[in-house]
């Protein structure tokens, strides 16, 4: 299985929860909606730098199925779409 890993850039604090905020909120609506195993919820954030130095915030999904939910949901509760990743 091949990781799938998405680039959030966090200029602030505020976004750093922001973004922290969502990941919970998305966990726990798939959760309720029941679609998902346990297994395909799991995910990792770790903070990573980009080419010019800037930071970000590396989501790491097991399935890009779960990646495309999670940049929707995103997309929905920020009208942001992600810049690091293909649609």
């Amino acid at each position: 299985m091949t990781d799938v890993i998405v680039d959030f850039d966090v200029a602030s604090s505020d976004e750093d929860l922001r973004l922290a905020a969502l990941i919970d909120a998305f966990v726990e609506k798939q959760d309720a909606m029941g679609q998902w195993d346990t297994a395909s919820l799991d995910l990792m954030v770790r903070t990573g730098f980009g080419p010019a130095g800037e930071r970000l915030k590396q989501l790491v999904f097991q399935s890009r199925e779960m990646a495309e939910a999670f940049c929707n949901f995103w997309m929905t509760e920020t009208g942001l779409q992600v810049a690091h990743f293909s649609y």
